[in-house]
Protein backbone atom coordinates (compact mmCIF):
# COMPACT_ATOMS: atom_id res chain seq x y z
CA UNK A 1 0.00 0.00 0.00
CA UNK A 2 1.03 3.60 -0.54
CA UNK A 3 2.51 4.94 2.74
CA UNK A 4 1.66 8.51 1.76
CA UNK A 5 -2.02 7.67 1.34
CA UNK A 6 -2.01 5.70 4.57
CA UNK A 7 -0.53 8.69 6.40
CA UNK A 8 -3.11 10.95 4.75
CA UNK A 9 -5.90 8.71 6.07
CA UNK A 10 -4.42 8.72 9.61
CA UNK A 11 -3.00 5.22 9.50
CA UNK A 12 -6.09 3.58 8.00
CA UNK A 13 -5.55 1.33 5.01
CA UNK A 14 -6.95 3.18 1.94
CA UNK A 15 -9.50 0.90 0.29
CA UNK A 16 -12.35 1.50 -2.17
CA UNK A 17 -14.64 1.04 0.81
CA UNK A 18 -12.97 3.93 2.63
CA UNK A 19 -13.05 6.17 -0.45
CA UNK A 20 -16.79 5.52 -0.78
CA UNK A 21 -17.44 6.50 2.86
CA UNK A 22 -15.35 9.67 2.50
CA UNK A 23 -17.27 10.58 -0.66
CA UNK A 24 -20.59 10.26 1.16
CA UNK A 25 -19.45 12.61 3.92
CA UNK A 26 -17.91 15.00 1.39
CA UNK A 27 -21.21 15.23 -0.47
CA UNK A 28 -23.06 15.96 2.77
CA UNK A 29 -20.85 18.97 3.30
CA UNK A 30 -20.81 20.04 -0.35
CA UNK A 31 -24.61 20.07 -0.58
CA UNK A 32 -24.46 23.29 1.38
CA UNK A 33 -24.15 24.64 -2.16
CA UNK A 34 -27.94 24.35 -2.43
CA UNK A 35 -28.85 25.84 0.96
CA UNK A 36 -28.14 29.42 -0.05
CA UNK A 37 -29.85 28.80 -3.39
CA UNK A 38 -33.04 27.60 -1.66
CA UNK A 39 -33.11 30.76 0.47
CA UNK A 40 -32.85 32.97 -2.60
CA UNK A 41 -35.43 30.87 -4.43
CA UNK A 42 -38.03 31.21 -1.69
CA UNK A 43 -37.31 34.89 -1.14
CA UNK A 44 -36.95 36.17 -4.73
CA UNK A 45 -39.18 33.87 -6.75
CA UNK A 46 -41.91 33.12 -4.25
CA UNK A 47 -41.64 36.45 -2.39
CA UNK A 48 -41.71 34.92 1.08
CA UNK A 49 -41.37 37.20 4.09
CA UNK A 50 -39.24 36.50 7.17
CA UNK A 51 -42.05 34.69 9.03
CA UNK A 52 -42.93 32.49 6.03
CA UNK A 53 -39.27 31.79 5.40
CA UNK A 54 -38.67 30.69 8.99
CA UNK A 55 -41.72 28.40 8.94
CA UNK A 56 -40.66 26.85 5.63
CA UNK A 57 -37.08 26.23 6.75
CA UNK A 58 -38.45 24.71 9.95
CA UNK A 59 -40.51 22.26 7.90
CA UNK A 60 -37.41 21.28 5.90
CA UNK A 61 -35.69 20.24 9.15
CA UNK A 62 -38.39 17.66 9.90
CA UNK A 63 -36.66 14.78 8.04
CA UNK A 64 -33.69 15.19 10.38
CA UNK A 65 -35.86 14.79 13.48
CA UNK A 66 -36.83 11.23 12.53
CA UNK A 67 -33.31 9.92 11.91
CA UNK A 68 -33.85 6.93 14.27
CA UNK A 69 -36.60 5.78 11.93
CA UNK A 70 -34.13 5.59 9.03
CA UNK A 71 -31.81 3.46 11.15
CA UNK A 72 -34.68 1.14 12.05
CA UNK A 73 -35.69 0.77 8.40
CA UNK A 74 -32.18 0.11 7.12
CA UNK A 75 -31.46 -2.47 9.83
CA UNK A 76 -34.83 -4.22 9.78
CA UNK A 77 -35.90 -4.06 6.15
CA UNK A 78 -33.02 -4.70 3.73
CA UNK A 79 -33.62 -3.89 0.05
CA UNK A 80 -32.44 -6.57 -2.40
CA UNK A 81 -30.56 -8.20 0.47
CA UNK A 82 -28.50 -5.15 1.46
CA UNK A 83 -28.95 -2.97 4.53
CA UNK A 84 -26.51 -0.20 3.64
CA UNK A 85 -25.70 -0.15 -0.04
CA UNK A 86 -29.28 -0.23 -1.30
CA UNK A 87 -30.42 2.60 0.99
CA UNK A 88 -27.52 4.78 -0.14
CA UNK A 89 -28.48 4.17 -3.76
CA UNK A 90 -32.08 5.05 -2.88
CA UNK A 91 -30.94 8.26 -1.16
CA UNK A 92 -28.85 9.19 -4.18
CA UNK A 93 -31.70 8.66 -6.63
CA UNK A 94 -34.22 10.59 -4.50
CA UNK A 95 -31.78 13.46 -4.01
CA UNK A 96 -30.96 13.61 -7.72
CA UNK A 97 -34.62 13.68 -8.78
CA UNK A 98 -35.43 16.31 -6.16
CA UNK A 99 -32.73 18.69 -7.31
CA UNK A 100 -33.58 18.09 -10.96
CA UNK A 101 -37.19 18.99 -10.18
CA UNK A 102 -36.01 22.19 -8.52
CA UNK A 103 -33.71 23.07 -11.41
CA UNK A 104 -36.43 22.54 -14.02
CA UNK A 105 -39.09 24.39 -12.05
CA UNK A 106 -41.65 21.62 -12.37
CA UNK A 107 -45.19 22.70 -11.56
CA UNK A 108 -44.83 26.09 -13.21
CA UNK A 109 -42.89 29.19 -12.30
CA UNK A 110 -43.28 31.40 -9.30
CA UNK A 111 -44.58 34.31 -11.30
CA UNK A 112 -47.83 36.12 -10.54
CA UNK A 113 -50.82 34.64 -12.31
CA UNK A 114 -52.21 36.80 -15.08
CA UNK A 115 -55.47 38.56 -14.23
CA UNK A 116 -55.33 37.50 -10.62
CA UNK A 117 -54.34 39.06 -7.32
CA UNK A 118 -53.00 35.70 -6.14
CA UNK A 119 -49.25 35.70 -5.58
CA UNK A 120 -47.04 32.83 -6.62
CA UNK A 121 -48.46 29.83 -8.34
CA UNK A 122 -49.64 27.46 -5.60
CA UNK A 123 -48.77 24.40 -7.67
CA UNK A 124 -45.21 25.61 -8.19
CA UNK A 125 -44.82 26.34 -4.49
CA UNK A 126 -46.18 22.91 -3.54
CA UNK A 127 -43.86 21.08 -5.93
CA UNK A 128 -40.91 23.17 -4.75
CA UNK A 129 -41.57 22.45 -1.07
CA UNK A 130 -42.01 18.73 -1.74
CA UNK A 131 -38.75 18.65 -3.70
CA UNK A 132 -36.90 20.51 -0.95
CA UNK A 133 -38.38 18.16 1.67
CA UNK A 134 -37.33 15.06 -0.28
CA UNK A 135 -33.84 16.42 -0.85
CA UNK A 136 -33.49 17.05 2.88
CA UNK A 137 -34.74 13.53 3.63
CA UNK A 138 -32.26 11.99 1.19
CA UNK A 139 -29.34 13.77 2.88
CA UNK A 140 -30.56 12.67 6.33
CA UNK A 141 -30.95 9.06 5.17
CA UNK A 142 -27.44 8.98 3.69
CA UNK A 143 -26.08 10.50 6.91
CA UNK A 144 -27.69 7.79 9.08
CA UNK A 145 -26.52 4.93 6.85
CA UNK A 146 -22.98 6.32 6.63
CA UNK A 147 -22.82 6.69 10.42
CA UNK A 148 -23.99 3.08 10.73
CA UNK A 149 -21.21 1.90 8.42
CA UNK A 150 -18.58 3.76 10.45
CA UNK A 151 -19.89 2.32 13.73
CA UNK A 152 -19.92 -1.21 12.28
CA UNK A 153 -16.36 -0.91 10.96
CA UNK A 154 -15.15 0.44 14.29
CA UNK A 155 -16.79 -2.46 16.12
CA UNK A 156 -15.36 -5.04 13.70
CA UNK A 157 -11.86 -3.58 14.12
CA UNK A 158 -12.18 -3.80 17.90
CA UNK A 159 -13.47 -7.40 17.79
CA UNK A 160 -10.66 -8.49 15.45
CA UNK A 161 -7.99 -7.04 17.69
CA UNK A 162 -7.34 -3.96 15.59
CA UNK A 163 -5.68 -0.77 16.72
CA UNK A 164 -7.92 1.30 18.97
CA UNK A 165 -6.69 4.45 17.22
CA UNK A 166 -8.39 3.31 14.02
CA UNK A 167 -11.80 4.22 15.49
CA UNK A 168 -10.78 7.81 16.17
CA UNK A 169 -8.91 8.03 12.88
CA UNK A 170 -11.93 6.87 10.90
CA UNK A 171 -14.16 9.44 12.58
CA UNK A 172 -11.60 12.17 11.89
CA UNK A 173 -11.30 11.22 8.23
CA UNK A 174 -15.09 11.22 7.80
CA UNK A 175 -15.64 14.58 9.49
CA UNK A 176 -12.63 15.99 7.66
CA UNK A 177 -14.20 14.99 4.34
CA UNK A 178 -17.47 16.67 5.31
CA UNK A 179 -15.61 19.81 6.37
CA UNK A 180 -13.76 20.01 3.05
CA UNK A 181 -17.07 19.74 1.19
CA UNK A 182 -18.60 22.43 3.39
CA UNK A 183 -15.66 24.79 2.80
CA UNK A 184 -15.87 24.34 -0.96
CA UNK A 185 -19.62 24.92 -0.97
CA UNK A 186 -19.27 27.99 1.24
CA UNK A 187 -16.77 29.50 -1.17
CA UNK A 188 -18.69 28.77 -4.38
CA UNK A 189 -22.33 29.07 -3.30
CA UNK A 190 -22.32 32.87 -3.19
CA UNK A 191 -20.22 33.38 -6.30
CA UNK A 192 -22.37 31.02 -8.33
CA UNK A 193 -25.54 32.89 -7.40
CA UNK A 194 -23.98 36.08 -8.74
CA UNK A 195 -23.65 34.65 -12.23
CA UNK A 196 -26.61 32.24 -12.42
CA UNK A 197 -30.09 31.69 -11.02
CA UNK A 198 -30.86 29.52 -7.97
CA UNK A 199 -32.41 26.88 -10.22
CA UNK A 200 -29.15 26.60 -12.17
CA UNK A 201 -27.34 26.03 -8.88
CA UNK A 202 -29.79 23.23 -8.09
CA UNK A 203 -28.90 21.68 -11.43
CA UNK A 204 -25.22 21.65 -10.46
CA UNK A 205 -26.05 20.28 -7.00
CA UNK A 206 -28.01 17.39 -8.53
CA UNK A 207 -24.72 15.77 -9.56
CA UNK A 208 -23.67 15.28 -5.94
CA UNK A 209 -26.39 12.77 -4.89
CA UNK A 210 -25.50 10.68 -7.95
CA UNK A 211 -21.95 10.46 -6.59
CA UNK A 212 -23.37 9.01 -3.36
CA UNK A 213 -25.37 6.39 -5.24
CA UNK A 214 -22.45 5.46 -7.48
CA UNK A 215 -19.78 5.28 -4.79
CA UNK A 216 -22.05 3.26 -2.50
CA UNK A 217 -21.57 0.30 -4.87
CA UNK A 218 -17.94 0.13 -3.67
CA UNK A 219 -18.96 -0.50 -0.07
CA UNK A 220 -18.05 -3.99 1.11
CA UNK A 221 -21.26 -5.55 2.39
CA UNK A 222 -22.44 -9.15 2.45
CA UNK A 223 -26.07 -9.88 1.53
CA UNK A 224 -28.32 -10.63 4.48
CA UNK A 225 -28.98 -14.19 3.22
CA UNK A 226 -25.28 -14.98 3.45
CA UNK A 227 -25.14 -13.48 6.95
CA UNK A 228 -28.08 -15.66 8.02
CA UNK A 229 -26.38 -18.75 6.59
CA UNK A 230 -23.21 -17.96 8.54
CA UNK A 231 -25.27 -17.52 11.70
CA UNK A 232 -26.96 -20.88 11.09
CA UNK A 233 -23.60 -22.58 10.60
CA UNK A 234 -22.30 -21.13 13.85
CA UNK A 235 -25.51 -22.07 15.68
CA UNK A 236 -25.51 -25.62 14.32
CA UNK A 237 -21.87 -25.97 15.24
CA UNK A 238 -22.60 -24.89 18.78
CA UNK A 239 -25.48 -27.35 18.99
CA UNK A 240 -23.24 -30.11 17.70
CA UNK A 241 -20.59 -29.34 20.29
CA UNK A 242 -23.24 -29.35 23.00
CA UNK A 243 -24.59 -32.71 21.83
CA UNK A 244 -21.09 -34.17 21.74
CA UNK A 245 -20.52 -32.90 25.28
CA UNK A 246 -23.75 -34.50 26.45
CA UNK A 247 -22.87 -37.77 24.73
CA UNK A 248 -19.45 -37.90 26.37
CA UNK A 249 -21.00 -37.09 29.75
CA UNK A 250 -23.58 -39.83 29.31
CA UNK A 251 -20.82 -42.25 28.33
CA UNK A 252 -18.87 -41.44 31.48
CA UNK A 253 -22.01 -41.98 33.58
CA UNK A 254 -22.62 -45.38 32.00
CA UNK A 255 -19.01 -46.42 32.51
CA UNK A 256 -19.13 -45.39 36.18
CA UNK A 257 -22.39 -47.30 36.67
CA UNK A 258 -20.87 -50.46 35.12
CA UNK A 259 -17.84 -50.14 37.35
CA UNK A 260 -20.04 -49.98 40.46
CA UNK A 261 -22.02 -53.05 39.41
CA UNK A 262 -18.91 -55.03 38.71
Amino acid sequence: SNPLLKRLFLGIEPTPDLFAICTIYFVQGALGLARLAQTFLLKDEFHMGPAEMSATLGILVLPWTIKPLYGFLSDGFPIFGYRRRSYLVLAGIVGFLSYVSLSLGLGGGGEVLAGSDIGPNNMALTVTLISLLLSSASIALADVVADGIVVQKTRDAAMNGGDAAIAGGLQSVCWGSASIGALISAYFSGSLLEIMSPRDVFGIASILPLAVGGMSLLIDEDPTKREKQNEMVVTNGSIGLAENGMSSTNGEDVAAHDAILS
